[in-house]
Formats: structure tokens, C-alpha cells, sequence
């Protein structure tokens, strides 16, 4: 029960602060500006689609749809830009609560330090997935009010695929819950960040440079054993839901690697904010 009035009190915290709904903001004139392009130029290859046999095939019919616009803004998104906004919020869950004395406070009540961190981890998690859907919605929103519905035109290692409506709908949602849980590992490491650094800001930036450093390391041949265990291997995974055929298989490897990356971090800053001290 204590559990369900912190994370309330938690979500409430993050919630309430004006610069929470920044991130909200740049979503969204991220998608304007995407709509923008689309509605200016067109689809990619829009005239034209080269099959990988090097034979050409026309496409007739409106290539740009609320799919379209969906689908095109994620890569850029998904690999860059909420990875920064998720750190930059939950980087201060506890980081920002220590140096102002606000957690202090929070800890001469009768909660349990884990029942806090608990509560803190939930509520990092719940943002993160609430931003997440929020770029579909809010993409899906506009793009059919511009473009209006239809089927989706992409690329996959099968090459073009036609996605109908009907399908198209399924294959988001499962796009975006996959981008949404890798964005909770994120959130976990920013949250063990915060519990490390007194700092919001260094908390938010040591989370967010795991990403550069682990692209790093994948491209390096010395470390390409460690390729399995590396975030940047499977950030871009969702795109295995635009293929022609949906496999499980396909996000195994993934899923694995979000429960390490979630739990792991969990566990560590769960220990520090026992131990740590909190007095000074």
C-alpha cells in the first residue's frame, strides 16, 4: 500500500513540473517538422521504387499516409532524441531530491528506502512508456489529418513491403511497445545515475553518453564479443515489426537484453540508496 502512495506521489511530482512537458513539446515540433517534409517533398524513392534485383517498379496511389509519417519518425527519434529526454527527467528523481534536501525530508517519514526507489524506478518506467506512445499518437493524429489513412510503403530486410491498413494498425502498436521498453532501460540507468551523482545534470548526461559509448565499443573489432550485451545492438530492433512476416524470435534477443538492463540497474541503485547516507 505504502508502494502505491509513493509511486502516486511520484508520478504526481513529475507530472506537475512545467519542464516534464518540454519533452511533450519537442515531440511534437519534431512531428511538424517531419509533416512538413512529407507534405513538401514526398515520400522517399516517391516517384519510383528500385527492387534489389535492380529492376525498377512504378507505385501508383498516395505513398504517404498516417502510417508513413509514424513509421519515418522513429528511427531519427527512437535512437537519439527521447533516449535524452527520458535521462533528463529521471536523471533528477533522486539526484535533484538529494542536493535540494527535499529527500531528507522524504526519508524521516515511515517509508522504506526501497519502497521509495521502488516507487522512483515505476514512474521513471511510466514516463518513459507514456512518452513513447505519445510521439505515435501524436504522429498517427496528424498525419491523418494531413494525409489521411491508407497502407503503409517501408523498407525491411525482406525489402519493400505493403503493409494494408488493417495490418498496419497491429504492427505500430507492437513497433512502438518495443521502442517504449527500450526506453525504460534508459530510464534505469538514469535512475542508478541519480542515485551515483548528486548532480541532475551529470546523472542525465552519464546515462545518455551509454549510448555513443556503447555504439563505440560495438564498432570496434576488439569488443565485438561483447555485442550481445550492448544496448545500441537492439535499439532499433521495433523495425523487425515492419517486416513481411512477425516473428517472436525476432524480439527475443531484445526482450532479454531490456529485463537485463532494467533489473540490473535496479538492483544496483536499490543497494546504494540503502547504504547511502543522506544526512549531510
Amino acid at each position: 500500500m505504502k508502494l502505491l502512495v509513493c509511486l502516486r506521489l511520484e508520478l504526481t511530482k513529475i507530472f506537475r513540473q512545467r519542464g516534464t512537458y518540454v519533452a511533450y513539446g519537442i515531440l511534437a515540433v519534431v512531428v511538424g517538422l517531419m509533416v512538413w517534409g512529407l507534405h513538401q517533398f514526398g515520400a522517399p524513392h516517391r516517384h519510383q521504387v528500385r527492387h534489389p534485383a535492380a529492376t525498377e517498379m512504378a507505385v501508383g496511389g498516395n505513398l504517404v499516409t498516417a502510417f508513413t509519417v509514424a513509421r519515418h519518425i522513429m528511427e531519427p527519434v527512437f535512437l537519439v532524441l527521447v533516449p535524452m529526454l527520458v535521462a533528463m527527467v529521471v536523471g533528477g528523481l533522486v539526484a535533484a531530491e538529494h542536493r535540494s534536501g527535499v529527500l531528507r525530508t522524504w526519508l524521516c517519514r515511515p517509508v522504506s528506502r526501497l519502497s521509495l526507489f521502488t516507487a522512483k524506478a515505476l514512474s521513471g518506467g511510466v514516463y518513459a512508456i507514456t512518452l513513447s506512445f505519445f510521439l505515435g499518437v501524436f504522429a498517427l493524429a496528424v498525419g491523418y489529418a494531413v494525409f489521411g489513412g491508407g497502407d503503409l510503403i517501408t523498407y525491411s530486410s525482406d525489402g519493400l513491403v505493403i503493409l494494408e491498413e488493417s495490418l498496419a494498425w497491429p504492427r505500430m502498436l507492437v513497433a512502438y511497445g518495443v521502442a517504449a521498453l527500450l526506453m525504460c532501460c534508459l530510464a534505469s540507468l538514469a535512475l542508478l545515475a541519480s542515485v551515483i551523482f548528486e548532480n541532475p545534470l551529470v546523472a542525465a548526461g552519464s546515462a545518455v553518453a551509454i549510448i555513443p559509448v556503447s555504439g563505440i565499443l560495438q564498432h570496434m573489432e576488439y569488443f565485438k564479443f561483447l555485442e550481445p550485451y550492448l544496448l545500441t545492438t537492439y535499439l532499433d530492433v521495433w523495425s523487425h515489426a515492419f517486416e513481411a512476416s512477425l516473428k517472436f524470435a525476432d524480439f527475443q534477443a531484445a526482450l532479454t537484453c531490456v529485463a537485463g538492463y532494467c533489473l540490473v540497474p535496479y538492483v544496483l541503485g536499490a543497494i546504494i540508496f540503502w547504504r547511502r547516507d543522506v544526512t549531510s
